[in-house]
């Protein structure tokens, strides 16, 4: 099988927020779901409902109250086991702002 992703996925469990909002800044859904691999690139999460979306934010919370936040771009979310979703997702913004999501989410999930 010929491998598309440019970084290697590392598996995590961590629990994230993801957020889709309009182009003025207001929420229009959010849901809970758990971040199950992750690289510099994007990651894979699961959630409970479909994600509808062309872009999105992910926040994690971590240290007492601490967030990450990262923006991203929906690549696919479709039906997987025992009804939940799986959805894939593309990092977009600053270098760095990513690298450190990455890290402390690789991190907390050691």
């Amino acid at each position: 099988m010929n491998e598309r992703r440019k970084s290697e996925r590392i598996e995590i469990n961590y629990p994230i927020i993801y957020v889709v909002s309009d182009s003025s800044g207001q929420i229009e859904t959010q849901g809970i779901g758990f971040a199950l691999d992750i690289s510099t690139d994007g990651m894979m999460f699961e959630s409970n409902e479909p994600v509808d979306a062309t872009t999105l934010s992910i926040h994690a919370s971590y240290n007492d109250g601490q967030t990450l936040k990262v923006d991203a771009f929906l690549i696919y979310s479709m039906p997987h086991a025992d009804g939940k979703y799986r959805s894939g997702i593309r990092f977009s913004g600053a270098p760095d702002q990513i690298s450190n999501f990455v890290d402390i989410l690789c991190e907390l999930s050691e």
